[in-house]
């Protein structure tokens, strides 16, 4: 059916975004000074700002307009699934290596709401 078109494709995007910003997985927010700012809104007011810019300038989405850093449980349902997925005992991701380095927690610490039972893969996130 051939590729798909970029109004596909930003959706997609959007749809991504949106699922790990609200099972908590990752923090919406800007790089100031090399340091991840997370933004002090709600996930779905994030999700909200970022479908917007996105579908107004397609370009967007392809750039730098929002940094998202992942949560603690994000790393940690990250690191399951490829433990899974490769059949590995032990696997450290390069995002929690990354928060040792830096000796805290980062934007991890970040209260978020409870996890979805449901969510086993990013492949069965709901669509917005």
């Amino acid at each position: 059916s051939g590729p798909p078109d970029d109004d596909a494709l930003i959706e997609q995007a959007i749809s991504l975004v949106t699922s790990l910003l609200e099972r908590g997985w990752a923090v919406a927010g800007d790089i100031v000074a090399g340091q991840h700012v997370p933004w002090t809104v709600s996930s779905d007011a994030a999700h909200h700002r970022i479908a917007a810019l996105w579908r107004h300038d397609h370009d967007s989405a392809v750039g730098y307009d929002v940094w998202l850093d992942p949560t603690e449980p994000g790393i940690a349902r990250g690191e399951a699934l490829v433990k899974r997925e490769e059949g590995l005992v032990e696997w450290v991701s390069p995002a929690r290596a990354a928060l040792q380095r830096r000796g805290d927690r980062g934007a991890s610490e970040t209260p978020r709401p409870p996890e979805d039972p449901r969510a086993g893969s990013l492949d069965n996130a709901p669509a917005d």
